[in-house]
């Protein structure tokens, strides 16, 4: 028996949205929550995403990857928001290793897959 808290409660080891952070800032990128102060300059809302939910960003590069979305009411537009608010300061976006509905979604609209080691594969908006 383990004294660790249950799997998907923050306070344990394992617990996916710290690790995924954590290995953002670990390879100099700057992780940005939904609701930050910056993050509600790049129109990254609290009131549309899941507080577990991050983006990260070299601006240097000029490079978003959206690692961990969850949408508080999905089908609801944040994600295409978003998407367009980030296109339009200048970023070049990248939504990491999409699951079921969202990775058939940006088939249907034009998006492409890269293929990376490092973090899963990358999908792109096709310009």
């Amino acid at each position: 028996m383990t004294d660790d808290p249950p799997p998907f409660s923050p306070q344990h080891p394992r617990y996916f949205p710290g690790w995924a952070r954590d290995i953002y800032r670990r390879d100099g990128w700057r992780v940005v929550e939904p609701g930050s102060p910056f993050g509600s300059t790049m129109g990254f809302h609290g009131k549309d995403w899941h507080p577990d939910s991050f983006l990260a960003l070299v601006e240097e590069k000029n490079e978003v990857e959206l690692p961990l979305l969850v949408a508080r009411h999905p089908g609801e537009g944040a994600f295409t928001r978003l998407v367009e608010r980030l296109h339009g300061d200048g970023y070049r976006v990248g939504v990491v290793s999409p699951l079921g509905p969202l990775a058939a979604h940006l088939a249907r609209v034009g998006w492409y897959r890269e293929r990376r080691s490092d973090r899963g594969e990358i999908w792109r908006k096709l310009d």
